[in-house]
């Protein structure tokens, strides 16, 4: 189904819900957006104004390590420190441009890991400001406590999981859709894995972090986490959130440290929150705001039924230009 025939749809049939996607790590990469960073307005101002907290707070800014001239985009970016409030201000201001050249907002938002973290913001469940803060506390406590690790997407079967040289060097952390999942373990462990994969002629890609998220290596530091961060910082969501923690596909009513701390610790599962939602809303809308157009590819893999429209804004082959004013005609011609 072409933009056009999903919106004329959407038009007849109110139910039909917009959702708008957000990705966490994983999904960086250096000069992410360059040339959209230097054209569009909206875009750099909100980037600059989250990057001046950042720079009072550690003294350096991060769109000039993101579009650092010595490195390319096929370079390994993954120092925590400096992904986590990247990928919050790259998403965060591509939603604040979509709504500034006329988007609506969604109906839903639908956050993956550290994408929730732009999701809650986005609804107003904290200050942009203060999140952005929040999670340079965060990475810096990450990078403290937590022992060096990685994450691993495996192309195969869930099944695969149970073959003991995976099981016993690594833990589950996320289910993308049939056929891909995600493990997290210690570089040793996960090099180990990786041997045997290729002896087995499975595939996998190594993801660009530095930490073993939604795992038990993330353990260390949980008392810290709680006993930095304030509850009072947080609040409801004035648009409905879909938290895919554990595969919990529900709306998340009110944001606390606890909730910010198991979206970081327990297993994602994309796939099994998709299912839930989808079984709801057989017919959507999904704009995917990930740089990578990570979430536009799980959702496709895991549509079970047709109607529904998948939007990639960003790719590191192309910057969001096109796609937004193919989006923005798309919603004029209704």
């Amino acid at each position: 189904m072409s933009m056009q025939d999903s919106r004329n749809y959407e038009k007849d049939n109110p139910d039909i819900p917009m959702v708008w996607m957000f990705s966490g790590q994983g999904a960086q990469y250096f000069h992410m957006c360059k040339t959209f960073y230097f054209e569009n307005p909206n875009f750099r101002y909100w980037m600059d104004h989250l990057d001046m907290i950042i720079a009072r707070k550690r003294g350096y800014s991060v769109i000039d390590v993101v579009f650092d001239p010595g490195s390319t985009k096929s370079d390994i970016f993954d120092k925590t420190i400096d992904t986590h409030p990247a990928l919050f201000m790259f998403q965060f201001a591509l939603a604040k441009t979509l709504n500034e050249l006329g988007f609506p907002d969604p109906d839903f938002l639908l956050g993956s890991s550290l994408g929730e973290f732009v999701a809650a913001a986005y609804a107003d469940a904290c200050s942009p400001e203060q999140m952005i803060i929040d999670l340079i506390d965060q990475a810096s406590l990450l990078e403290t406590h937590c022992p060096a690790g990685g994450m691993m997407v495996i192309i195969d079967e869930i099944a695969s999981f149970d073959y003991p040289f995976i099981q016993e060097n690594s833990e589950l952390a996320g289910r993308n859709f049939d056929g891909s999942y995600v493990i997290s373990g210690t570089d040793d462990n996960l090099g180990k894995i990786s041997k045997k994969l290729k002896e087995m002629d499975i595939l996998y890609q190594q993801l660009p972090v530095s930490l073993g998220f939604h795992s038990s290596l993330m353990d260390d530091a949980r008392l810290p986490f709680l006993s930095q961060f304030d509850d009072d910082n947080y609040g409801a969501p004035a648009i409905p959130i879909i938290s895919c923690c554990q595969g919990i596909e529900k709306t998340v009513n009110h944001y606390s440290k606890m909730h910010f701390w198991n979206i970081i610790r327990k297993p994602i599962d994309f796939q099994g929150c998709f299912e839930k939602f989808h079984s709801s809303h057989p017919k959507a809308i999904y704009i995917d705001l990930s740089p990578s157009g990570t979430m536009s590819t799980f959702v496709k893999y895991n549509l079970s039924t047709t109607g529904s429209e998948v939007i990639p804004l960003m790719s590191p082959f192309g910057e969001p230009e096109e796609r937004i004013k193919e989006a923005i005609r798309w919603m004029s011609s209704m």
